[in-house]
């Protein structure tokens, strides 16, 4: 099997549902390593500021489950400063789905879906601490790259959703993803 077939694989069982406070304790299962605490928000941080609306912004939570088994959470968000952009973040796989490629295959996918699930932003941005050398190569791989700073720490990365086929044709991929009827 090549490493493009493991990767559709991985894919084909990946399924992102959107969060209700019913599933808020299930999230707050979701560990990582200590190495990557330092990175990351706790999960109930997460909960906090997507409840409260912080910044404004509307927030959309999702967890990610892989093979029916709750594997990790990423939030979306739109800010008016961003009309045409969605704001990804809160990503984290729990640890014991590190290691397997869940991380790489639900970027990938995200590619994809983000432009369905919300069609009148043509761009993805995320912040990302630059001393988090596996989140920078993982984002840049599947084709974010930096356009600034945002604050003294932090690194803001753009990907333009226009680059999708692009970026597929470079990989000479087709990717086949099988998407909950709630994500339609």
């Amino acid at each position: 099997m090549t490493l493009s077939d493991r990767l559709q694989h991985r894919m084909e069982g990946l399924r992102f549902m959107p969060v209700r406070e019913a599933w808020w304790s299930r999230l707050t299962k979701l560990e990582v390593h200590d190495h990557q605490a330092r990175f990351a928000m706790s999960v109930p941080e997460i909960l906090r500021d997507a409840y409260w609306n912080r910044g404004g912004g509307r927030w959309d939570i999702y967890a990610i489950f892989y093979h029916r088994r709750l594997a990790g959470m990423f939030t979306c968000s739109r800010y008016d400063a961003h009309p045409d952009a969605v704001i990804f973040g809160s990503f984290l796989i729990d640890r014991s789905f590190q290691g397997r490629g869940i991380g790489t295959a639900t970027l990938e996918t995200l590619l994809s879906w983000i432009p369905r699930r919300y069609p009148h932003r043509q761009r993805i941005l995320l912040n990302v601490d630059p001393r988090n050398h596996r989140a920078v190569r993982l984002y840049r791989r599947v084709g974010f790259s930096f356009c600034g700073k945002t604050g003294p720490i932090h690194r803001l990365y753009e990907y333009r959703c226009s680059a999708r086929e692009d970026h597929d044709a470079r990989r000479d991929m087709s990717w086949k993803v099988v998407f909950h009827p709630d994500q339609r």
